[in-house]
């Protein structure tokens, strides 16, 4: 069963023993949702900032 962890010395604890990523999904952090957001602003930071070849002036 996942419990989340209470206090910050059980994050830490948490880290030690299972890295990282089992600690921040022990603070709440949903990692499905993190992802997402990721890839949907790489892909508006493509659309903005990588010209078009298409476009030359």
């Amino acid at each position: 069963m996942i419990s989340l962890l209470s206090t910050p010395g059980q994050w830490y604890l948490d880290y030690l023993e299972n890295g990282l990523f089992s600690a921040l999904e022990s603070m709440g952090i949903l990692w499905p949702l993190v992802i997402s957001l990721v890839i949907i602003l790489g892909v508006l930071a493509l659309a903005f900032f990588v010209p078009y070849p298409g476009a030359v002036e």
